[in-house]
């Protein structure tokens, strides 16, 4: 083996050199020991030993560098300088590596990209040494210019550059680099001029002197050129016979286009192994429609494909891709593998499985990756998934406006109140990207939260309120009749429809059962229930302000003479009525004065007060007293209260100055 004694004193370049040509280092010293150690591959330690050295010239930050980087380690430009034009041949490798290598994030401004990108690139064009490394070094900033995705003029410089040198060289990357070009020009505007401009470069491009394969068969794929794409593949298999990632990456071409023909090109034996393979057999059978093999083969896979798929194995990293991305193969004109088995496959299972449980597993797994439109087609699938399972995953999936109107009450309604129950500080639901219909849900959700003991349901209604769920429909809407649980507004609605086709003896039969419901009702509401629906319906009209103690007392007592249901009528007629103003007719008088109204004449309640007050005073004057009553009860005086007053008077003045002392309730 040569021997190189130079020690301690090697660049990266010269080790690279070395390590190729199979020369040892016989030098002493620590960093002898390191380059020793590069050489033979062991970067790890190399590394190690490359820290425990001074950072005294650039030589040292590259080869600690290069170690890291053939060691895997992401951050391995952290150690480089900052000056690109101190760099060694292989350091400029390096900085161009880093591009890939997450040492600029996104939010980097595009003149410092460009900045350093045309440094590297002036840099390599500058080199008189390694030739092959210059060439890669060109193409690789022309590319890194199409992937950074911005179309500034000083990448665009850069671009034009490069293909210039690239051109005037003969290098066989220059069309590669081409090709790469216009499908990014593609994918910002994929009109059908640029469809026909990528078209007409793939045609003139031949499969069997390109460098790189699979930026042909990507462009070729892209404009459906079934033919060319093949012809790629089969030079792809001479190429690489004896590789071990030749059947993956076709197999794996093979199931995202799912197209089986692509498969031809694979040696026989091969072609054996990719069609052994659950993932090529479905893609095939998917193609072929043939859904007896398509659910059996459903049946036996988890619903977020296997963990061996061929989809996640390596695939071949063609020589310049290889340089520059490391191997990776997931980008912009390379083999692919960075999409997951659920958007290749399992969306269309999706679509060819028939309607049931089965199906509806490999739904959850690939929605992420279907449209709005594909989303719409299954609304009842993401419904009843939601609804066997009540979790946040699937709640979060029937939030549109289709599934709310699909979705089980009673299952919305109990997913919301165990939420609730775990106090989270955040709804569940996105009130800005789709709006519930709350109409439809408020209440089954009050339904179910009369099955919680008191204290628990006081806890989960304080949550509601803080979501902006409205357990009360507006007041108004609410005295419409709005809001009742489904059982009961399902036949009230019946019954009004009715009501214009029914005959006079039906109407008649009609009031006197809904007399008797009615009685029933009033029956069934206890005191405490009537001022609580009094109280808070009252507040409501008030709003934003409130009933005080006393106002509270006060609205008790109308509930107390009036019952419930007449108090709410009395509420909604005075909104109802043309003379009420907002403005003014807030106070509870206005609303005593209409529940006074409403009573009518009371021609026999009058009788019995004139005949209280005829046995207890002489010369009753009925005119007069007909006179001082309707007065009264336009204030707003219940005719109970002046009987309550006659019942205990002894003169005419006693009787005027108390019915003057009168307030409504």
């Amino acid at each position: 083996m040569p021997a190189r004694t130079l020690p301690s004193l090697l660049s990266l370049p010269e080790l690279i050199s070395a390590r190729n040509s199979g020369t040892d280092v016989h030098g002493v010293g620590s960093e002898a020991e390191a380059d020793r150690l590069l050489i033979s591959g062991r970067f790890t330690e190399a590394a190690e030993a490359y820290r425990a050295l001074e950072f005294g010239n650039v030589n040292r930050q590259e080869k600690l560098a290069y170690s890291l980087y053939c060691g895997g380690q992401r951050d391995f430009h952290s150690v480089l300088d900052d000056d690109v034009g101190l760099a060694t041949p292989w350091g400029l490798a390096l900085h161009l590596w880093a591009y890939d290598r997450g040492r600029f994030p996104y939010t980097t401004p595009n003149e410092e990209l460009s900045e350093r990108l045309a440094k590297i690139l002036q840099c390599a064009v500058d080199m008189d040494s390694w030739p092959k490394l210059r060439e890669g070094l060109i193409a690789g900033c022309w590319y890194q210019s199409l992937q950074r995705g911005c179309e500034t003029p000083a990448m665009i410089a850069i671009q034009s550059s490069a293909s210039a040198v690239l051109k005037n060289m003969g290098s066989v990357l220059h069309e590669t680099l081409e090709l790469c070009s216009r499908m990014y020009c593609y994918y910002r505007d994929r009109s059908e001029l640029q469809v026909r401009a990528l078209r007409d470069m793939v045609s003139a491009v031949s499969a069997n002197n390109t460098p790189v394969l699979s930026v042909l068969f990507s462009a070729a794929m892209i404009v459906r050129d079934t033919q060319k794409a093949k012809s790629v593949l089969a030079e792809l298999c001479r190429r690489y016979r004896d590789d071990q990632d030749l059947e993956p990456t076709v197999s794996a071409v093979m199931v995202e286009s799912g197209d089986p023909d692509l498969l031809d090109c694979l040696p026989e034996d091969l072609l054996a192994v990719s069609q052994a393979r659950p993932d090529v057999r479905l893609a095939v059978a998917l193609k072929r429609q043939d859904q007896q093999v398509v659910y059996a083969l459903a049946e036996t896979m988890p619903a977020d494909g296997p963990s061996d798929s061929v989809l996640y194995l390596p695939r071949i990293a063609e020589p310049f891709f290889n340089f520059l991305l490391s191997g990776r193969t997931s980008h912009i004109g390379g083999w692919g593998s960075s999409a997951p088995w659920e958007a290749v496959l399992g969306e269309r299972l999706v679509k060819a499985m028939p309607v049931g449980a089965l199906r509806n597993s490999f739904l959850q797994k690939c929605r992420d990756f279907l449209s709005q439109e594909e989303l719409t087609a299954h609304s009842q699938d993401l419904c009843d998934l939601f609804e066997a399972s009540l979790s946040d995953d699937d709640f979060y999936w029937i939030e549109r406006a289709d599934c709310h109107h699909l979705v089980n009450v009673h299952s919305f309604a109990k997913y919301l109140v165990k939420r609730a129950s775990e106090e989270s500080d955040y709804p569940p639901f996105d009130s800005e990207e789709c709006v519930v219909p709350w109409d439809r849900f408020v209440p089954t959700i009050r339904e179910e939260l009369l099955s919680l003991e008191p204290k628990v349901k006081a806890t989960i209604e304080s949550v509601f309120k803080d979501w902006g769920i409205p357990l009360n429909l507006p007041l108004d809407r609410r005295l419409a009749g709005e809001g009742l649980p489904v059982a009961v507004s399902g036949p009230l609605a019946g019954v009004e429809g009715a009501i214009s086709e029914l005959s006079g003896s039906d109407l008649a039969y009609l009031q006197l059962a809904l007399l008797k419901v009615t009685a029933k009702v009033a029956e069934r509401i206890s005191p405490a229930a009537a001022h609580e629906v009094a109280v808070r319906a009252y507040n409501d009209f008030l709003h934003p302000r409130y009933l005080t103690e006393l106002g509270e007392e006060r609205v008790r007592a109308l509930a107390n003479r009036y019952g419930a249901a007449r108090f709410l009528q009395g509420l909604d007629a005075l909104m109802r009525s043309p003379e009420f103003n907002p403005e003014t007719d807030h106070e509870l008088p206005a609303l005593s004065k209409m529940l006074v109204k409403l009573q009518g004449s009371l021609s026999g309640r009058r009788a019995y007060l004139a005949g209280v007050l005829r046995k207890r005073l002489k010369n009753l004057k009925s005119h007069w007293l007909d006179q001082q009553v309707s007065e009264a009860m336009n204030r707003g005086i219940d005719i109970e209260q002046m009987i309550d007053l006659a019942k205990g008077v002894t003169t005419w003045d006693d009787w005027a100055d108390g019915l003057a002392r009168l307030v409504p309730y």
